[in-house]
């Protein structure tokens, strides 16, 4: 539904999350950073629809907070609406550019990792899927991996972390990568444990 922190911890398809948000950058043919989303986005436009909270709020005459309320989220969701299936991903535009970034980008995990949908627009409003907690907490756990590693790739936020001078890693990762301070950190802390999981094939694109 949404990203409860950016903490990558470690779950049955970690890999899987890691690998799948090269192949979309690899698919997109997205070559330089700072990532595009709305190359990813627009692509979509017949099965995704990308809304910004603000937008939501004057279709429904809602106010933030009953916004946040409604779709159970500070940052953003994905709706599913049919009677197509059609995806709505839906961001808070209050948030800060970089917080923004991610939240699309954790949508899109979900989205590209097959994960269930957790809401969905009916006649009576907004009806929550039946998804046990322990099974929502790993989907947004891959859903965190996939958006890191699609905004900063390992190998690519590696080579960022050699070229910073002393003890200016985190900024340069941020500015490079237009992510928050705290996803830069995390980036940081589990860049070596991401590219465990990258192939030789992988690692040459990001670099390249």
């Amino acid at each position: 539904m949404s990203y409860t922190s950016y903490t990558p911890d470690y779950t049955p398809d970690y890999t899987k999350a890691v690998r799948v948000a090269m192949e979309v950058l690899e698919d997109y043919e997205i070559s330089q950073a700072p990532i595009d989303l709305f190359k990813i986005t627009d692509d979509l436009s017949n099965e995704l629809r990308l809304v910004p909270y603000s937008a939501f709020m004057k279709w429904y005459g809602l106010d933030l907070g009953e916004t946040k309320n409604l779709l159970q989220s500070d940052l953003g969701t994905t709706l599913i609406s049919p009677p197509k299936n059609r995806r709505i991903i839906l961001y808070n535009d209050t948030c800060p550019r970089e917080t923004c970034r991610f939240t699309v980008a954790h949508e899109l995990g979900h989205l590209f990792l097959e994960h269930p949908s957790f809401l969905t627009i009916t006649k009576d409003g907004v009806e929550e899927a039946d998804i046990s907690k322990s099974d929502y907490d790993n989907y947004e756990k891959e859903s965190n991996a996939f958006a890191r590693n699609l905004l900063s790739p390992a190998p690519l936020a590696m080579a960022v972390m050699e070229k910073a001078p002393s003890g200016r890693q985190n900024s340069y990762v941020e500015s490079a990568f237009l992510i928050s301070h705290s996803a830069a950190n995390v980036r940081i802390n589990f860049v070596r444990r991401d590219l465990r999981e990258y192939s030789k094939h992988m690692q040459l694109y990001a670099q390249s």
